[in-house]
């Protein structure tokens, strides 16, 4: 007699105790199913990322040579 383990719960998706094609369809059905993100997300806007540019620009550039 063969003896199957336990299936692991993170990849049993309908809890049948059995990995499975029902559960790769279950997976696949809900794939790209996420919550996507919201007007307020942090995203920086395009003067932001000019003024960090600039800045680190400004910061890095060599001193001037004195004669």
């Amino acid at each position: 007699n063969l003896t199957v383990p336990p299936a692991d719960a993170r990849a049993d998706a309908n809890g049948d105790n059995y990995i499975g094609i029902e559960d790769l369809n279950a997976v696949l059905g809900n794939w790209n199913a996420g919550t996507p993100p919201t007007e307020s997300a942090n995203i920086p806007e395009p003067a932001t990322l000019t003024l960090c540019v600039l800045l680190t620009l400004t910061l890095t550039r060599p001193a001037p040579s004195r004669l």
